[in-house]
């Protein structure tokens, strides 16, 4: 993701930041993912590109086990 890149929905401004992605095993926190993405300062939409996308969800498939919780962040839609 470019640094001057506009916000997809209402093109206001962005921020670089990370969505926290938790991997919870029998209650106990046993992954976390920090994905790269970019927050609007208006609307606080977030972006994750398709890269970064790809990566979390491989980094997922070879750490995770049936019954593990993914535990993504409540709040603004991701995209």
């Amino acid at each position: 993701m470019t640094k001057t890149q506009p916000c997809p929905l209402c093109h206001g401004p962005t921020h670089a930041s990370a969505v926290p992605i938790r991997v919870e095993r029998g209650g106990r926190e046993i992954l976390k993912i920090l994905v790269p993405a970019r927050a609007c300062e208006r609307c606080d939409h977030l972006a994750v590109d398709d890269d970064a996308t790809e990566e979390a969800v491989a980094a997922l498939e070879r750490h995770t086990e049936p019954g593990d919780d993914i535990i993504l962040p409540a709040g603004p839609t991701l995209h």
